[in-house]
Order: C-alpha cells, then structure tokens, then sequence
C-alpha cells in the first residue's frame, strides 16, 4: 500500500478556507464600518438640521412674544388715544351746549331784565341781575325752565333796590349735561 500524505493538502486546503473567511470577515467588516459611518455622518446631518430647525423655532418664537408684546402696548396706546379722543369729544361737546346755552340765554332775558353776573362752580349755575319790574325775573325763570340744558332751575332771592331796580338770583341744582365737570 501506498502510504499517501493528505496532511499537507489538507493544511493548504485550511489555510485557504481561513484566508478566505479571513478575507470575507475582513471585507464584511469593512462594508460595516463604512455603513456605520454613513449611518453616523447621516445621524450627525440629521441632527445638525434638526439643531437648526430649533434654532429657527426658538427665534420664530421669541420674535412672536415680541411681537405680542408690541401689538399688546399698540393696544393700549390705542385704548389711551380713543379715551382721549372721547375726552376731546366731550369738551367740544360741553363747550357746544355751552353755546347752545348762552345763545338761549341771551334769548331768554327779557328786554326790562340784564345779567350782572354767571357763575358756574362744582356742578352749579347761578346767574344773578337787576330787572324793573318782578315779573320780568319771573319770566326768565319760567323761560329757564323750559329750557333742558339745566335742570331744576330754583327761584333764588328777589329783592328791591333803594335806587329802584330789583336784584334777582336764579340758580340751578346740580347741573346735568353741559355742566358735567369731571
């Protein structure tokens, strides 16, 4: 019989099979680390833009709140300018009925009856004069009333003067409308 060495066939058979799993492995190896390193550069992209996003956000956000901010005090500058413009209104208001008044008044005063003075205090009228006979103060009183600026108009006081002329006082409760002093 013929004695056959299979030994060292078998040993290059070995050696080949682990240079090939050496080489596969090692290749494999590769192919994963450069999958790893795709999959890091692609979680690092990933993250940076979500980064940025954020950013974006966060400064979307602040300049919203800024922006509230803003319209809120335009708001109240504009609450400000109306009740000062109803303020406005008002005094015109006022200072037309308080035309409207003197106009009246002058048209109420009978021709035997003048005014020596007008005064207007906390909400008050007073008007004060000299007429020739009383029933002249009695009917600038009855036109008075008649007359809605102010309201109660009270008789005041009458009386003769040594030198003739009656002195009179007309005067109003509390005066509503024109002479609203706030």
């Amino acid at each position: 019989m013929i004695a056959v060495n299979l030994l060292d066939w078998r040993q290059d058979a070995r050696k080949r099979r682990l240079r090939r799993w050496l080489w596969l492995s090692g290749t494999l190896l590769v192919l994963v680390h450069i999958a790893l390193l795709l999959w890091w550069r692609g979680l690092a992209e990933t993250t940076q833009r979500w980064q940025s996003q954020l950013t974006l956000w966060q400064q979307a956000t602040q300049r919203a709140q800024q922006l509230n901010q803003r319209y809120a005090e335009a708001q109240k500058q504009q609450q400000t300018l109306r009740k000062q413009a109803a303020l406005r209104q008002q005094k015109h208001q006022r200072l037309r009925q308080w035309q409207a008044f003197i106009l009246q008044l002058e048209s109420n005063v009978p021709d035997d009856a003048w005014l020596s003075t007008l005064t207007h205090q906390q909400g008050t009228l007073r008007l004060d004069g000299l007429s020739l006979r009383p029933e002249a103060t009695r009917l600038l009183h009855h036109r008075l009333r008649a007359s809605d600026v102010f309201q109660p108009w009270l008789p005041g006081a009458l009386h003769k003067s040594a030198d003739g002329p009656y002195r009179f006082t007309l005067a109003t409760g509390k005066a509503e409308g024109v002479g609203d002093e706030k």
